[in-house]
């Protein structure tokens, strides 16, 4: 769940992920050295996962047999992106422009990636019907700043899921931090802290498990 949420989040920093073919070689030796730090690795991961060629996509895969422990699930998740990536040059190779294949099990429409996150109230309390109406008020607000859009809204007695298709030119975190800032000015009524995924449907049981861990935190 941690590094779903910071691999998506890493697309934030300022990593060129525009190199040469021999830079791909160093990097995946890099990888391969057991000596070399994991901040290291999980960097060079990101950029090959950015990859749109076998090289890139061999040298993680070669990585994955091996992985080091807490870097596995980062590493699975840039094999994913950069797979979708050489499927999507084969198909315009094919037929002469690439199918919307993107990262993560939730797909998405016209150059934007859907996800699914998950916000609860502050102190656990129920939302009122002037929260609900603020949220889905400003959600319309959010989404026209960030050329994006919102598919649905549910609501729990003290949380809410939303799905929403977010521009790929947009990092989730600014989507939806920015929705959380404007929801709470002036009366806060949101934690500032939220759960989201691009793989699938966020299921009941994560929502208490997550709702437990920020309870707990």
């Amino acid at each position: 769940m941690e590094q779903q949420s910071e691999y998506i989040d890493f697309h934030n920093e300022r990593v060129n992920t525009d190199i040469s073919k021999e830079e791909k070689i160093r990097l995946i030796s890099v990888l391969l050295k057991k000596r070399t730090s994991l901040q290291e690795k999980k960097k060079a991961l990101f950029i090959l996962g950015h990859g749109n060629d076998l090289r890139s996509l061999y040298g993680i895969q070669k990585y994955l047999k091996d992985p080091d422990p807490d870097l596995a699930s980062w590493a699975v998740l840039a094999w994913q992106e950069c797979q979708n990536s050489v499927l999507g040059e084969g198909l315009a190779k094919l037929f002469g422009e690439a199918e919307d294949l993107l990262l993560g099990g939730l797909g998405g429409n016209d150059g934007k990636l859907r996800y699914c996150f998950v916000i609860c109230s502050l102190e656990e309390k129920a939302f009122a019907q002037n929260d609900k109406n603020k949220t889905e008020k400003t959600l319309k607000k959010i989404d026209k700043r960030y050329s994006s859009k919102a598919e649905k809204v549910a609501w729990g007695v003290a949380y809410v899921k939303i799905t929403c298709l977010i521009s790929r030119e947009v990092a989730p975190g600014d989507y939806v931090e920015s929705f959380i800032n404007a929801c709470n000015n002036p009366t806060p009524f949101l934690r500032f802290h939220y759960f989201i995924v691009n793989t699938h449907d966020i299921t009941d049981k994560e929502i208490d498990d997550y709702m437990q861990e920020i309870k707990s935190a």
